[in-house]
């Protein structure tokens, strides 16, 4: 879905700018590490970026316009103008797309909110089926975004769970950023029970177990032997084919017969018989002269 806008003009005496609830609700917070050297970035270099406006409401630039508000340092400002307040919410998500910082939960948050607006998009009057048009519109922001369409779709699941659990759970979305929900599978089985969905939102992940050690004994120890005679049986057959093609380097062949004693020498007296060894095939004399 695009959305027309006029070319952006830059403010170098900014206006009041409003900050938008909604909007400020789309934009990844940042950890205390972070916010601390963004503000001492902005203290040695200035705000050198301009904050992104629409209409004096503050789009993108939140994290720096509190610190400078705060710290007294002087920024620019740039405006769009977007015809709606839902394109305007497509360019906050978009922008996140391209950061780098995002975790899993956000990333996929903001994908499934392009991808819902997206299937939004092909509403109304078409002749394709709906399920059709969804389809296209997973796959040309799977490719987009690197993922699979199915990782796609399951985003969209999760973000339209978040949206349905917002008159319930009024922090819903700064509890997904901040990773603050079980997992993503939580939200979404929260959103098909809302008179449960508190308690299972509050529901503390079981940490994974411990893998079990296991105590050698004599019938895993005969498995392993076994496996490694397979291994050597696999070394023998691959001589005995490699003998058989033409023009075979005698280096290949002494590659593969030295791996095959390397294995010998580990199984002892686990190896295969002498009689298990292919005979030397005339095919190859040079190889074996090679070996000598």
């Amino acid at each position: 879905m695009k959305h027309t806008a006029i070319a952006p003009t830059v403010d170098s005496q900014p206006p009041t700018i409003t900050i938008d609830p909604e909007f400020q609700a789309r934009i990844v917070p940042l950890s205390p590490d972070e916010r601390k050297q963004l503000e001492e970035n902005l203290q040695r270099d200035g705000c050198r970026d301009p904050l992104v406006v629409w209409n004096g409401v503050l789009l993108d630039g939140h994290h720096r316009h509190a610190i400078c508000e705060k710290l007294q340092i002087k920024y620019t400002t740039v405006a769009i103008n977007f015809t709606t307040r839902e394109a305007a919410l497509e360019w906050i998500d978009t922008n996140q797309l391209g950061r780098r910082n995002l975790t899993p939960e956000q990333m996929s948050l903001v994908r499934g909110r392009v991808y819902n607006r997206m299937k939004a998009a092909h509403g109304g009057a078409r002749r394709a089926s709906p399920q059709s048009e969804d389809l296209k519109t997973s796959e040309r922001l799977a490719q987009s975004q690197r993922v699979s369409r199915a990782t796609i779709e399951r985003d969209g699941q999760f973000a339209e769970a978040v949206d349905t659990l917002k008159p319930v759970v009024p922090d819903i979305n700064q509890r997904v950023m901040t990773g603050q929900v079980p997992s993503k599978a939580a939200v979404v089985e929260a959103a098909r029970d809302l008179n449960r969905a508190a308690e299972i939102l509050t529901k503390k992940t079981a940490p994974p177990k411990p893998m079990a050690t296991r105590t050698p004994d004599a019938e895993s120890l005969d498995d392993t032997l076994t496996r490694l005679r397979k291994t050597v049986e696999k070394y023998v057959a691959d001589v005995e084919q490699l003998a058989i093609v033409p023009g075979l380097s005698a280096p290949q062949l002494a590659t593969i017969l030295a791996r095959w004693d390397d294995w010998r020498k580990r199984l002892k007296g686990c190896a295969p018989t002498p009689a298990t060894r292919p005979p030397a095939r005339a095919q190859a004399p040079h190889a074996e002269q090679a070996l000598r």
